[in-house]
């Protein structure tokens, strides 16, 4: 059946031969004109060899950025673009960018001579403040002769904020973490650590970041400083389903000192303070003064101590607050495991009675 083809082709070709030859004959018994033609109508024929691509063989993407009242986004240099074309060839593209948008206003993006395909359009940038709205990539499909319409819509950004903390309530400085999405191909940071520029809050040990990209986003601690463990029952990650204009509070990311202890001061009542303390264990011994001295509870009457290794320990009130008896018993015997505070419990001090005679009769 296929031998037909080539049979049919050849035939063609000797007619093409013939009807060439009875035209240069024709031609040649005209005096008034030459057998060859004219040096124009070579010109105009294309050279088989180079096949030009004629322009109704192209097609156009006109990407345009709305803001959340539906207006063109004007005067923003940070949009920008990832294109994938049918091939796979990969560029970018940003508003107003030379040599690559045509279109010479704000707010609209055209991407000229392109093949005719599905093409990828993601959003790598966003304008300053602004955030995509739903998915990151659109997929148009290009034409030839036409011109195509991406759409991408923009809303003020989501917020995370979080912070990390002691378990006594303490700041604590220095903490990584990863960002990342499911479906977001273009995370911005995927390592946040401690007052990156993302980290629009200045305070160390809390974190404020702008999300741009509507995904569920998963925030993950990384690494945390020398001498802290993650807090019993702290979850190592936390997922939330971002949408613009929101703000989310991720809440306290808990750390604890690898060793630790800690434990009260009242008057049977309410806390008191300030008091002083040993720690002892063995060869260790250290002084801790509410407030002061190794310390690291900011609260009155409250007492935290970093210590050394794990293992029993006794802690002992040495100075009880002024004008109170010392607690009895005062010391108390504990047991420190690594990356669980001990509790040595409450120290009470009751108020000393102070003897007042009265008037002489």
């Amino acid at each position: 059946m296929y031998d037909a083809l080539p049979s049919l082709n050849r035939r063609a070709r000797r007619l093409s031969s013939l009807a060439l030859m009875g035209v240069a004959l024709v031609a040649a018994c005209d005096t008034d004109e030459t057998v060859a033609p004219k040096p124009a109508a070579l010109a105009a024929i294309p050279a088989a060899a180079q096949p030009q691509l004629g322009p109704g063989k192209t097609g156009s993407i006109a990407i345009k950025l709305f803001d959340q009242n539906q207006a063109l986004i004007t005067g923003q240099y940070s949009t920008g673009f990832e294109i994938k074309s049918p091939s796979s060839t990969i560029w970018w593209a940003s508003d107003n960018q030379a040599t690559v948008d045509a279109d010479t206003s704000w707010g609209v993006i055209v991407l000229k001579s392109l093949v005719p395909g599905q093409y990828r359009v993601c959003a790598f940038s966003t304008p300053y403040g602004y955030g995509v709205v739903g998915q990151t990539c659109r997929y148009p499909t290009v034409y030839a002769g036409s011109t195509t319409a991406a759409f991408f819509d923009y809303a003020p950004e989501a917020i995370f904020k979080w912070d990390v903390k002691d378990d006594a309530g303490n700041l604590i400085a220095g903490t990584s973490f990863k960002l990342d999405s499911m479906n977001v191909p273009f995370v911005p940071f995927g390592n946040i650590t401690d007052n990156i520029p993302a980290d629009v809050d200045p305070v160390s040990g809390q974190y404020t970041i702008p999300i741009r990209f509507e995904s569920t986003w998963k925030i993950c601690l990384d690494q945390i400083p020398a001498g802290y463990v993650i807090g019993p029952n702290q979850p190592t990650c936390v997922s939330k389903d971002v949408k613009m204009q929101t703000g989310w509070g991720l809440g306290t990311f808990w750390l604890v000192p690898i060793h630790s202890a800690s434990w009260n001061v009242t008057d049977g009542v309410t806390s008191i303070g300030p008091s002083a303390f040993k720690v002892m264990s063995g060869a260790i011994s250290i002084d801790v003064v509410d407030n002061g001295l190794n310390d690291y509870n900011p609260t009155l009457g409250k007492l935290a101590v970093k210590l050394p290794q794990a293992g029993p320990y006794s802690v002992c009130e040495i100075v009880p607050p002024v004008n109170h008896w010392n607690a009895n018993p005062s010391c108390h015997r504990i047991t420190v495991d690594a990356g669980i505070p001990a509790s040595a419990g409450i120290f009470v001090n009751p108020e000393k009675q102070v003897y007042y005679p009265g008037p002489r009769g």
